[in-house]
């Protein structure tokens, strides 16, 4: 038997040259560390110590240690409007601090408000320390042991 031969040409091609190839490697592992470095980053920043967005009130009411020292934002109607820079969430949840130091004049009971802030246990000095204002002995009375939001940012809607 007789093994077949071809007439095919002889390869010309030349192979690219090694740097190229050296390049193009080099691109494409700075590319992957570019993109890993960038979806840490924003993982880093959606999970900053935040207990997470939509928080309900009683939810922290329920289980303050889960929440405890991190940030949340807590939709929820007004219960009560108990200082000119506090008031309580349906359920009960301080929240102190209010941007401007005042609540806003329009808010009123029963209205909507997102709430944006740190989760701590009540306590007068804290609130002295971060608010800049004296907690009356009601509201200590009233709060001790139970867990109060200090606020860095309030939007007030209206009724609920």
């Amino acid at each position: 038997m007789s093994t077949p031969t071809t007439d095919r040409p002889p390869d010309t091609r030349s192979a690219p040259p090694i740097g190229l190839i050296v390049t193009a490697v080099l691109l494409a592992i700075v590319i992957a560390f570019a993109v890993i470095w960038v979806v840490a980053i924003r993982g880093e920043d959606d999970s900053q110590d935040t207990a997470g967005s939509g928080v309900v009130a009683s939810d922290i009411l329920e289980d303050p240690a889960a929440y405890q020292g991190r940030e949340v934002e807590v939709v929820s109607p007004v219960d009560e409007i108990v200082a000119p820079a506090g008031f309580t969430l349906d359920g009960g949840l301080l929240v102190v601090g209010i941007p401007n130091g005042q609540v806003q004049q329009a808010m009123e009971e029963d209205w909507s408000v997102t709430v944006i802030g740190t989760v701590q246990p009540f306590d007068a000095a804290t609130i002295e320390r971060e608010v800049g204002q004296p907690v009356p002995e009601s509201i200590a009375s009233e709060y001790v042991g139970q867990p109060m939001v200090i606020s860095k940012q309030v939007a007030a809607g209206e009724g609920s």
